[in-house]
């Protein structure tokens, strides 16, 4: 598996998000399902900052996690005082976008094949 990575100044860190960090994302949040999800996500810029940053939380936590590193941050507003874009935030919020996507859309091929028979 390549792991993905966000640059923050001229370091990259690894980005993964697991169930639990989906999870955690959208209870922080209020999200409750995956409509809510896509109607929260356009509310306007304070929302839009909020939930960036809580995707590159808890995707860069759970990627030091899964490269078995500790993370260089002991709270999100310390991570949120290194970006100086919103643009730096984006590789966190399409990996989000993608994990869940992959993880509650896309259908297992070996589930899928074994369901029609196959």
């Amino acid at each position: 598996m390549q792991m993905k990575q966000i640059k923050i100044g001229e370091t990259a860190h690894p980005l993964f998000f697991s169930m639990v960090a989906i999870e955690r994302i959208m209870a922080e949040h209020n999200i409750q399902d995956f409509d809510q999800l896509a109607q929260n996500n356009g509310q306007g810029l304070a929302n839009t900052l909020a939930f960036a940053r809580s995707c590159a939380w808890h995707g860069i936590r759970g990627g030091y996690k899964k490269i078995n590193e500790r993370m260089p941050w002991q709270h999100p507003d310390d991570l949120a005082e290194e970006f100086t874009r919103l643009a730096e935030l984006t590789p966190a919020l399409e990996g989000f976008t993608n994990a869940v996507q992959a993880f509650f859309m896309q259908p297992d091929e070996e589930t899928s094949e074994a369901a029609q028979g196959n």
